[in-house]
């Protein structure tokens, strides 16, 4: 498993005679043991975006992975270990869907930047198109929009197309404010209702 937050679901059946039930973990390198109630946190709401890992270019097929990552800063990482969700996808062609909510407090114009590491990166904000690049390395685009205080859909589609290099990474600029990476407190994944504390950066 990645790092971050996940849905978890249990579902009993025919356990009408049982007064409890024990969740169990192997973590790595640790015996099995009940999950601490530390890792359990159904009152705190996820932050970030709900990451979606699929296996070659094109997002085909169900998903080899899905975590909540709290930034949109999926780095540049060497070709090793080109998948940081994935180990299985290292050195392979993959693709990444990111999707959430943003929260906007202020309005005005906002400036949102996209970099992308050998492939093709599109931003989109409530279904429409605000950044796309495609190029060698790291190449970088920008597009601006107009934004009143309130939620947006937004999704980070990333497409990895073979290369030294490969990840993607959303800054964006707020009214009279600085370029900076998108903060959790403005993110909140898409899908079900998903309980738990998102990692947090490194």
């Amino acid at each position: 498993m990645a790092r971050g937050a996940h849905h978890l679901r249990v579902t009993c059946l025919g356990l009408e005679d049982v007064r409890s039930l024990r969740l169990l973990w192997t973590t790595p390198r640790r015996q099995r043991e009940v999950v601490p109630a530390q890792f359990l946190s159904p009152r705190e709401e996820a932050l970030g975006l709900l990451v979606s890992v699929f296996e070659g270019p094109e997002w085909r097929g169900e998903p080899v992975e899905q975590s909540i990552q709290p930034v949109p800063s999926l780095l540049s990482m060497p070709t090793p270990w080109q998948s940081a969700f994935v180990p299985e996808l290292a050195g392979e062609l993959y693709s990444l869907d990111c999707q959430g909510q943003l929260r906007v407090e202020e309005g005005g114009t906002y400036r949102f930047d996209v970099l992308s590491w050998n492939g093709r990166a599109t931003l989109l904000i409530d279904g429409g198109e605000v950044v796309s690049v495609e190029g060698e390395r790291g190449a970088g685009a920008s597009g601006e929009m107009e934004l009143g205080p309130g939620w947006y859909d937004l999704r980070l589609r990333y497409s990895y197309h073979g290369g030294e290099f490969s990840g993607v990474e959303v800054l964006w600029t707020p009214p009279r404010g600085e370029t900076r990476v998108i903060p959790p407190a403005s993110l909140r994944p898409a899908g079900e209702a998903i309980t738990g504390s998102a990692s947090q950066p490194p």
